[in-house]
């Protein structure tokens, strides 16, 4: 792969970067989604009790997790700001936080799972749903709150995402794509899905018994059913989520990320850079890259000389938190096994064994 071609990939990626940072929300339109949500979650909550209605109160469950999440971005804008006692601000506060309610959404959903199998065998027990005309209204008011949160956030499931993930860009979108219709590029199926399906799984469950479309002793097996069908749909759209926290907290490499072409990359652009040890990058956020690791110059000058360019190179490609450590070969003429070692590793056994890169071989031109 010529450098022309690897800078040109490279070039798309941090286009990419850039364009997902500049899509942050402002704290008014956050809190007006907000207000809105908590505003028809209680009013289903309270209905739910009143109905008796499984599949209503799995849509309450799923409208208290938005409300989480929306929580959990509103206090990040306002404790982001960088201080002396925390250098990052609580900018991973919003990776803790999705992870932290969709384990409470899973505990929720559990309960409730429990609660439609009860139903299910002990029906002559139990009531059954009722009113279904007052639940096809306030879903109707659900509706529409989500068509306000879509205009201003972009959608809960949206927002939630762009917390937590960050896909690896697309060339022919990137190359393509007008300012008009970004808005909808970036909307993705999945997210409306997710969003809609409690919408359509509560709606579909009230028509059924409204117009009774089965019999009256198979009428009350219609909630519970319905309800354990939208858990289990919901579980299932959220697994993406809980992996793209779990990668980011455990600090592995970006999906956006190719370290092998980035290292390539800087081999052959600038020859004054020998080989690369301890070659590290991870996500802190989404739009948020990390990179640490020992660069081999040839000598000091040519160190003096391309060093600032190395350091603009990570920053145009998203890496705002860039740690080099600048090495050197022992001599002018230096040999095969000079530019495979790390001239400045722990001479410690005990260090050697906790190294990570001890067994990977370092890329070099020589």
């Amino acid at each position: 792969m010529s450098v022309d071609v690897m800078e040109y990939d490279l070039l798309m990626s941090s286009l990419a970067k850039k364009s997902d940072a500049d899509d942050a929300v402002s704290m008014s339109r956050l809190l007006a989604v907000l207000v809105l949500t908590v505003a028809v979650t209680v009013a289903e909550l309270v209905l739910a009790q009143v109905t008796h209605s499984i599949t209503l109160l799995v849509l309450v469950h799923q409208n208290i997790y938005n409300v989480i999440t929306l929580v959990v971005s509103c206090v990040t804008r306002v404790k982001g700001e960088r201080s002396l006692k925390n250098t990052f601000g609580w900018r991973r506060m919003e990776v803790v936080g999705s992870i932290a309610s969709l384990v409470f959404l899973f505990s929720l959903c559990f309960a409730t799972m429990i609660e439609a199998l009860q139903t299910v065998f002990h029906t002559d027990h139990l009531d059954t749903m009722h009113h279904p005309e007052w639940i096809m209204l306030l879903v109707g008011g659900n509706l529409a709150v989500w068509l306000v949160s879509f205009f201003v956030i972009g959608g809960y499931s949206y927002n939630q995402s762009k917390a937590v993930r960050q896909d690896k860009p697309n060339r022919r979108e990137l190359e393509t794509v007008s300012a008009c219709s970004s808005f909808m590029k970036k909307t993705r199926v999945a997210d409306v899905t997710r969003d809609l399906c409690g919408c359509v799984f509560t709606f579909l469950t009230c028509s059924l018994v409204y117009y009774q479309v089965v019999t009256e002793d198979y009428s009350a097996y219609l909630d519970p059913i319905i309800s354990m069908i939208y858990i289990v749909f919901l579980i299932w759209t959220c697994v993406p989520l809980v992996k793209a926290s779990c990668l980011i907290l455990l600090q592995t490499i970006p999906g956006n990320v190719e370290v092998s072409l980035l290292k390539k990359f800087l081999l052959q652009k600038f020859p004054g850079i020998l080989a690369l040890h301890e070659f590290h990058t991870w996500t802190f956020t989404p739009g948020t890259l990390v990179l640490t690791g020992h660069i081999m110059y040839q000598n000091e000058q040519v160190y003096t000389e391309i060093h600032g360019q190395v350091e603009t190179f990570f920053n145009s490609q998203g890496f705002s938190q860039v740690t080099i450590q600048p090495e050197f070969p022992p001599s002018g003429d230096p040999s095969e096994e000079d530019i495979s070692t790390c001239t400045l590793k722990c001479k410690s056994e005990e260090c050697g064994e906790r190294t990570c890169c001890k067994d990977q071989e370092t890329k070099c031109l020589h």
